[in-house]
């Protein structure tokens, strides 16, 4: 079963970098998603109606491959 995630972070910094490991978090007593870290400081979460978390992740891979940056320029 794939995780549904209410809340993405939308701040500026943090949308198309790809830095830390963890991208999940609980915000509001829901999942919350941060494509850059989720244990970094200057979230704007955003609800969202539920998305799957694999979607989310497959979205990040794309705009990272779309910006010229290989797997190692990820981390």
């Amino acid at each position: 079963m794939d995780a549904l995630v209410a809340f993405t972070c939308i701040a500026p910094g943090h949308r198309d970098a790809e830095a830390g490991p963890d991208k999940l978090t609980v915000h509001d007593g829901k999942w919350a998603y941060c494509g850059y870290d989720a244990r970094a400081d200057g979230h704007e979460w955003k609800p969202n109606d539920g998305i799957k978390l694999s979607l989310l992740q497959h979205a990040a891979a794309i705009r990272t491959r779309s910006l010229g940056k290989g797997p190692s320029e990820t981390r």
